[in-house]
């Protein structure tokens, strides 16, 4: 049997949910439907920067848990706690 006499599942609806998108590409390769592609033009902001500063393990585990108390994300737990800290260094000098 040729490929294209092969038949292929549907690809997931517009409607619907990540998780069965997800689920549809976990088990399906996009090559199977690469005649059902369309090209998109889209823009990439470059300019957002993160900076990657190792951590403890143990100090991770206590900022998360600090962080899930608070209801916020470790990201913007630490953030504020530097800025803190940064703003008493500075004005103490």
């Amino acid at each position: 049997m040729q490929e294209k006499d092969r038949k292929r599942d549907s690809m997931p609806s517009p409607d619907a949910t990540p998780e069965e998108i997800g689920e549809f590409w976990d088990a399906h390769s996009l090559a199977d439907y690469w005649d059902e592609t369309q090209e998109v033009d889209f823009q990439v902001n470059l300019k957002l920067k993160h900076n990657l500063v190792p951590v403890e393990r143990e100090i991770a585990e206590q900022i998360n848990a600090h962080a899930t108390e608070q209801g916020v994300s470790a990201e913007k737990l630490v953030n504020f706690w530097l800025r803190e800290r940064l703003k008493r260094i500075t004005t103490s000098q």
